[in-house]
């Protein structure tokens, strides 16, 4: 890191941007990376980012929860969901335990 910041990502200023919080110590977005690959594209785009290293559960659960409420306050976002009725058919890599037989052998 070219700048180590001494804050902390839960004390930055919540935006209505899903993973972009405000500093205000230093007036820049701060972008959230979860993944080794997101850090690395936004090191490129040369932006302030938070990286949790080895995030534990709790912290996941937080930033999970951000997330949902980041995205219920952008009023661009439209949540990705599936409806309908399954379908009957079995999926060709599943199994149908009612014919299983596994041979043994020895």
């Amino acid at each position: 890191m070219a700048y180590k910041c001494q804050k902390d990502w839960f004390e930055l200023t919540f935006t209505n941007k899903p993973g972009i919080k405000h500093c205000n110590t230093c007036n820049q977005e701060v972008f959230l990376c979860l993944e080794e690959a997101e850090l690395n594209e936004r090191i490129i785009e040369g932006v302030c980012v938070a990286y949790f290293i080895e995030p534990d559960r709790s912290i996941r659960f937080k930033l999970a929860r951000e997330k949902t409420n980041a995205n219920m306050r952008d009023p661009d976002f439209k949540p990705q969901m599936m409806m309908g009725l399954p379908s009957k058919k079995k999926a060709s890599n599943t199994v149908d335990l009612e014919t299983f037989n596994p041979k043994k052998e020895d």
